[in-house]
C-alpha cells in the first residue's frame, strides 16, 4: 500500500554542526502544483538555479524556527506576524510565505533550508526503491 505524505506535517531539523542548544527550524509541505512551479521555473536546459529553487522552498516551506540567534548573540524569536506573509504567486494563488526580512536572517542557510524542504515533500530513496521493486 502507498502511503500518502500528510500536508500539515512539520519536522523538526538542527544542523547537524550547529552548537548547543540547537536552532530548530520547522520543515513543512509545499502543495503539489507550488512544488511542480518551483522546480520547472529553477531547471534551465543545461542546468539548475539551486540557489534560487533553495531560497522558494524555504521561503514557502519553513515554517518556523526556535532559538535562533543574530550576531550580537540576541534571540530572534519567530513571530508569523512578523515573519509570515501573503504572496500571490502567479498560477497558483495566494500563500503563505517567509517575507524578506525572515529570508534576510536565514541567508547564509537558504541551502541548506531549502534542501530540507525538498526532502520534505519528495520521495525517499527508500520508497523511490520499494515502488520499483515487483509485487507478488
Amino acid at each position: 500500500m502507498l502511503l500518502t505524505p500528510d500536508a500539515n506535517q512539520v519536522r523538526e531539523y538542527s544542523l547537524p554542526n550547529d552548537t548547543d542548544p540547537k536552532t530548530v527550524f520547522l520543515i513543512g509541505s509545499i502543495d503539489a502544483a507550488h512544488l511542480a512551479k518551483i522546480i520547472d521555473s529553477t531547471e534551465g536546459q543545461d542546468e539548475v538555479d539551486i540557489y534560487t529553487r533553495c531560497l522558494q522552498l524555504a521561503q514557502f516551506g519553513l515554517k518556523g524556527w526556535s532559538n535562533l540567534g543574530n550576531e550580537q548573540g540576541d534571540a530572534v524569536v519567530f513571530d508569523a506576524a512578523k515573519h509570515i506573509s501573503s504572496i500571490n504567486v502567479p498560477e497558483i494563488g495566494i500563500r503563505k510565505a517567509l517575507n524578506t526580512e525572515a529570508l534576510e536572517l536565514l541567508k547564509p542557510y537558504l541551502i541548506v533550508i531549502g534542501g530540507q524542504v525538498y526532502r520534505q515533500n519528495t520521495l525517499s530513496p527508500e520508497q523511490i526503491k520499494n515502488l520499483s521493486t515487483p509485487s507478488r
